[in-house]
């Protein structure tokens, strides 16, 4: 079993190896000067591009300080959640903010 696990592991660390540089900047970006950790997703739908949104109009606020944890069976999103802020993938839908600015500014 733990084997199987380790394997899923380093595939993910390949497939992000793997992905090719994408200019993900935008004309107008903003420098974020410090972090304090506000983190919202307003309305959010996501889909890695089946039929299936993995995210549906999800509503999440965390605040600066506070922990959140992400809880639930293979494939209810928790991962998904995680990979949004740092702007690894892009919603179709809704906005991940940090700090009140939204990730892909």
């Amino acid at each position: 079993m733990q084997i199987v696990s380790a394997l899923a592991v380093f595939e993910r660390i390949f497939d992000y190896l793997d992905l090719k540089n994408r200019r993900l900047r935008s004309a107008g970006a903003v420098a974020l000067p410090s972090v304090a950790g506000d983190i919202r997703f307003e309305h959010v739908t996501f889909s890695y591009g089946g039929d299936r949104n993995v995210l549906d109009d999800l509503n999440l606020h965390v605040e600066p300080g506070q922990m959140a944890a992400f809880v639930g069976p293979s494939g209810a999103g928790k991962t998904t959640i995680t990979q949004l802020v740092p702007r690894f993938y892009d919603p179709q839908g809704g906005r991940v903010m940090v700090d009140g600015y939204d990730v892909k500014s």
